[in-house]
Order: structure tokens, then sequence, then C-alpha cells
């Protein structure tokens, strides 16, 4: 485990959940990734004890198509559920933070029902909706202004942070989000098509054509056609291939996302966007090198003259002996 010694520089005043902040959003960020552990376990336990087939149908003389064989549906919006909590759980850090930097230090906000993570799509906006975030002090607020999207030149709409807040009030107030099942690969082992020679040799090649799009996992669904412009195909009636699907999320504007990379990508840079907000840019990217860090290192960021982020890594070696049996070496190994 990489350990750390992050002292905050001067101007970057440090937040400690449990200690002199509250740990509600420690909390939602720990219940998140407890969750999309659950939901990727659930998922892998279905894959591994059911066998998804897809068997050989003749369409005609020049195709043929695997079509897929459920002997049971997968609990697909069991695992939407399980996302759609997660997801709000992660979209709750960031309220978590707000409302506790707007109440720090006993501070009472004046419109507590309009405290909240604002996501703006321009700086006129954000003058807007700060307005109604005038207890936060300011260094942090400058914290939370550095996180729009505008900020870096990304439009709202295409920002991480904004799909995520689409995610989650999509899952509260309009039903589950749409996860369904995408194939990933089609084993078709030793397959023998029989294919009789073809009159001329343009044209020949067999084409495939694999089912891409997010599909019901349901009997007679159409997994891979493969067919020639030219050869006849005389396949063995009752070859089975084999299926390794994907679970993927389909936004409410029809955008998907595999989830193993959708999800993530938002665990990380949630806890980017929690440790920005608690510490500061140079705070967060020594967390960030910290738990990259294979060895036991000390990982300290910190402001330059010129304001820029700083890194320093120092990895040092515990020389105390560990005690033993009389005659006995003890050696330590580092665990990845």
């Amino acid at each position: 485990m990489a350990k750390s010694s992050n002292m905050p520089t001067p101007n970057e005043p440090l937040l400690r959940s449990g200690i002199n902040f509250t740990n509600r959003a420690e909390m939602k960020y720990a219940r998140a990734v407890h969750l999309a552990n659950e939901l990727r376990g659930r998922i892998d336990e279905w894959s591994a004890s059911e066998s998804l087939l897809a068997e050989l149908h003749q369409v005609d003389e020049h195709a043929v198509e695997f079509r897929i064989v459920a002997k049971a549906p997968p609990p697909v919006d069991e695992w939407s559920l399980i996302l759609g909590d997660t997801l709000h759980n992660l979209r709750g850090v960031l309220d978590a933070v707000v409302w506790g930097l707007a109440t720090l230090d006993g501070a009472e906000p004046t419109k507590p029902g309009r405290v909240a993570f604002v996501i703006t799509q321009n700086q006129a906006e954000w003058d807007q909706q700060v307005k109604n975030l005038e207890s936060v002090p300011a260094v942090y607020l400058e914290r939370l202004r550095r996180l729009q999207p505008w900020v870096d030149g990304v439009a709202r709409e295409d920002s991480l942070l904004w799909l995520l807040h689409r995610l989650d009030i999509l899952d509260k107030h309009r039903g589950l989000i749409s996860g369904k099942l995408r194939l990933e690969r089609v084993g078709t082992g030793s397959l023998d098509l029989k294919m009789e020679p073809a009159e001329t040799a343009s044209g020949s090649d067999l084409v495939y054509e694999m089912q891409r799009a997010p599909v019901e996992i349901q009997n007679g669904v159409m997994a891979l056609r493969i067919r020639s412009a030219t050869h006849t195909l005389h396949p063995d009636p009752g070859q089975l291939a084999t299926l390794t699907p994907g679970f993927s999320v389909v936004s409410d504007d029809g955008r998907e996302f595999i989830l193993a990379e959708f999800l993530g990508g938002v665990i990380s840079r949630t806890r980017e966007w929690l440790d920005r907000l608690m510490g500061g840019d140079a705070f967060a990217l020594a967390q960030k090198e910290s738990r990259q860090s294979a060895g036991a290192t000390a990982v300290s960021g910190y402001l330059d003259e010129s304001g820029k982020v700083r890194i320093l890594k120092a990895s040092f070696k515990d020389e105390t002996p560990l005690p033993g049996p009389p005659g006995l070496e003890v050696t330590v190994d580092e665990l990845p």
C-alpha cells in the first residue's frame, strides 16, 4: 500500500474528512465503489453460470446465421438498478461536499434548498448560479469553479460531469437507466461451410456481419451472419457458437457506453473531483500519484513560485528488522 505525506501549501488549505470536515462525501464515495464491485461481480457470476450459445441456421443458399439460444434471460433490470444506485451515490458525493463547504465552521446558507454542486455552461451562468453559494468560502468556491467543463474549453453536454448528472436524473425521475447486453465475441470453432466452387473467382470472399448494437438476449436473435456473393454454402445443421456478452449503458440521447470503461472512468474522476475540492489541484495530483505508486512512497504536491503544480516523490525502505526465531532470516516483499 502506497503511503503519502501530502502537505497543503499556504494558499491551498486542506480539508480532512472526519477531522475538520464532514465525512458524508467519503461515505457516499465508498458506497458507490462497493455497489460498482457488486455489479461487476453479479455480471461475472451470471456469465460464468450461463453458457450463452447460438445455433446455425440456413438463410438461403448464399447466407447462414448464428441465432441466440438463451436458457434464461439475464437480469438486466436488476443490474440497471444497481448501476443507478452507484451513479446516484457518485453524484451525491459532489453535492455532499458543496453542502459541507456551505456550512463550514457553522455558516448558514441563505437558501439551503438551492445549495448543490452546479454544472454551468459559461462564466455568465456561473455568476448567476453561484449566488446561491454565498456562504462557501472564496478559496473553495474557486476550486468549484475550476471544475466547470467550460474552464477547460469543454462544452457542458460533452463532459463526464454532465453525463453523470443526466444519468442520475434519468434514474431518479424517469425510470431505470437503460442497460443492455452487447456481443463482444462470437466463437464459431472449427466451422466448415462446405462451400461449392464459384463460377468466377471475383467476389468469392466471405462477408461476416456481427451484431454489435445492444441486443435483447432471447431466442432467435441474430448474433452473426455469414454471406458469400458467389459460393453456395452447405454447413452442417446444428453447429453451435459460443457468445461472450458485455454490459452497456445507454443514455437517453442514444449514446452507448461499455460498462467497464464508463464505470471505471467515472469512479476515478469522481475521486479526482473530490480531492480537488478538498485540497486543491496539487493535493489531488499527489493523491493520484500516491495511489499509482507500486512501493512504499512518500508523495507531496505543492505550487511553485509561478503557481504551477509540482510533485515530489520519495521511495523509502523500512530497515527495522522483523522479529523471528534465532537463525531465521526474515525478508519482506512489497505487494504490487
